[in-house]
């Protein structure tokens, strides 16, 4: 008996030749207008790091030459097969017919829109209530994580004063005699937007007891907080915590894209995976601890644009007042980096007369140390 050997199929008919032929030339941004929905701008394309598989930004559909033009021509496995070959179809032999196994890639579904809705309802509430009298736990907490008011606004953080229940129909969640109300803890609200929908409520509670630190009302979904800013113009930092990644994006904004899993085993499906293997560089930095250690290496398996950067301390939020500078040596930068939002701290004519160890220490003592320039080229002996 035989089997179609895919892998040499594959190997030998590219995937991006394929994606030519079909749809034509990609838009400037190596992406082509979706064929499997209606898509305003193009957002199909070419895993990075992986020449063989293709993803939707929009719908999620993921693929490799093989299945595309099973979907696009609407033909079996075998048939297309064949067209790929042009009738030439490699086999093995001693198996039977049948595609080579491989593990199945996860699809990212949206809530649905009873759930989105009402989580959007309860997100607005949630901000309202962050700035008024009963919110004042709220904005305690946030000022002790060093997350300043504009950035919790900009964010929707909220909070919610005292443990809620809701039924189940009102989350368009199943019901049933023995389903149990939808349980909206007390704390800090922090809305998950993606694509216009909101994917997770998740809420930092104060005094979680002997339960988890962090829970939302079920029927979220598997997303990647702060999806919709990654790119290809800035690197990313994926961390584990939704607020250790509000506070990068406060301090160094213009340097990264900081992205959440909120748990060390979330996000892991082929939606976010493709929107990470898309920017240039992504700093792994997950907890100090076993489960952030085992979440790193989950995705350097899966991304080859990756770099292990721990925090200092067990995650960024012990990391205050640092941050930019952590990102900044993560980069291999200085902070003295011109970037649209922050000052020049020395004069540019340095960048000629020292190397980038020598500025890195004079930027840490104008910036940090508070010296003139001329204070600091005496304390390294440069002047």
């Amino acid at each position: 008996m035989t089997t179609i050997d895919t892998e040499s199929l594959l190997e030998k008919h590219s995937l991006e030749s394929v994606l030519i032929r079909k749809l034509g030339k990609p838009a400037r941004s190596g992406h082509w207008h979706c064929p499997f929905h209606k898509d305003r701008n193009p957002s199909f394309g070419i895993v990075r790091g992986n020449a063989k598989l293709c993803h939707c930004l929009g719908c999620g559909w993921s693929g490799d030459a093989i299945a595309f033009i099973q979907e696009y021509e609407g033909v079996s496995f075998q048939e297309a097969c064949e067209r790929l070959s042009g009738g030439d179809v490699p086999q093995s032999a001693n198996m039977p017919l049948q595609r080579s196994k491989r593990a199945p890639l996860k699809q990212s579904e949206k809530p649905t829109e009873t759930w989105a809705a009402k989580a959007e309802a309860v997100a607005i509430s949630a901000k309202n209530r962050l700035w008024d009298n009963s919110g004042k736990a709220g904005r305690e907490y946030l000022h002790s994580r060093g997350i300043t008011q504009d950035t919790a606004q900009r964010w929707g953080l909220g909070w919610n004063a005292r443990d809620q229940y809701y039924k189940p129909e009102d989350w368009g969640l199943p019901t049933n005699e023995n389903a149990k109300d939808v349980f909206l803890p007390a704390g800090l609200v922090i809305p998950w937007w993606i694509d216009g929908t909101v994917w997770r409520l998740n809420v930092r509670r104060p005094e979680p007891g002997n339960g988890n630190k962090y829970m939302g009302p079920r029927g979220f979904r598997n997303g990647l907080f702060n999806a919709d800013t990654l790119g290809t113009d800035k690197p990313a930092v994926l961390v584990e915590g939704e607020l250790d990644a509000i506070l990068i994006e406060q301090a160094a904004e213009d340097l990264v894209t900081p992205v959440a899993t909120g748990a060390s085993t979330g996000s892991r499906v082929q939606k976010w995976v493709y929107r990470l293997s898309a920017s240039p560089l992504v700093l792994l930095s997950f907890d100090r601890d076993d489960a952030g250690m085992k979440a790193a290496g989950w995705w350097q398996v899966r991304l080859n644009n990756t770099q292990r950067w721990l925090p200092v301390g067990k995650d960024c939020g012990d990391m205050q007042g640092v941050v930019r500078r952590w990102v900044c040596t993560g980069l291999g930068i200085s902070e003295r980096t011109k970037t649209q939002n922050t000052i020049q701290p020395f004069p540019e004519e340095w960048e000629e007369r020292f190397s980038v160890e020598q500025l890195e220490r004079l930027a840490i003592r104008t910036v940090d140390g508070g010296m003139s320039d001329a204070e600091a080229l005496r304390a390294e002996g440069l002047n």
